[in-house]
């Protein structure tokens, strides 16, 4: 049932706004809770629980993912943090490269890792978000970044890339971008 609400709702072009709002609602359809993303989080989240737009305060700007999930394995912290656009928001222009929202969008991403290369920000991150208590302090974090755009129609003949064929849609997945279908 909740499938079918969610391609329900991929149908009227939601904003995004409406999609935070379901996400919020089924939790388990945010990608990262069960360590599938990342080097870690075998252990999956810590206590089951997505944080909703949690704030990264600390020196320089604070941000404020849409989602963000924290994952650990024996080795390792893994936060994952997740931004989500309006479905219909196009990855390319005519001329094949990146449209500004996307690469906006792609940028917000980019901030959130200097945000945990600044000093003291681990720090801070760990004391606010980390709910293992003092048994987990001293693994490494190593922070994963999602960014769920698009539509995946746009990979497809016909879709509004000239040549999707010529686009390696692996690298995508692999890298942290996610379509909506």
């Amino acid at each position: 049932m909740v499938l079918a609400d969610w391609y329900r709702l991929l149908s009227q072009d939601p904003e995004e706004d409406e999609v935070q709002r379901f996400l919020e609602l089924h939790p388990s359809m945010v990608p990262g809770g069960s360590g599938d993303i990342g080097p870690g989080g075998h252990h999956g989240s810590d206590m089951g629980a997505v944080f909703r737009r949690p704030k990264l305060i600390g020196s320089g700007r604070t941000f404020e993912p849409d989602f963000m999930w924290v994952t650990r394995s024996s080795g390792l912290i893994t936060p994952i943090l997740i931004e989500i656009e309006k479905p219909s928001k196009r990855w390319f222009k005519k001329d094949e490269r990146p449209t500004s929202n996307f690469t906006d969008a792609r940028d917000q991403l980019n901030d959130w890792r200097s945000w945990f290369a600044r000093g003291g920000n681990q720090s801070l991150f760990r004391d606010t978000f980390l709910c293992f208590g003092d048994k987990y302090h001293d693994r490494p974090l190593e922070p994963q970044y999602v960014l769920i755009y698009g539509r995946e129609l746009e990979f497809k003949r016909g879709g509004g890339h000239t040549n999707p064929t010529s686009f390696d849609t692996s690298e995508i997945n692999s890298g942290g971008w996610t379509r909506c279908s």
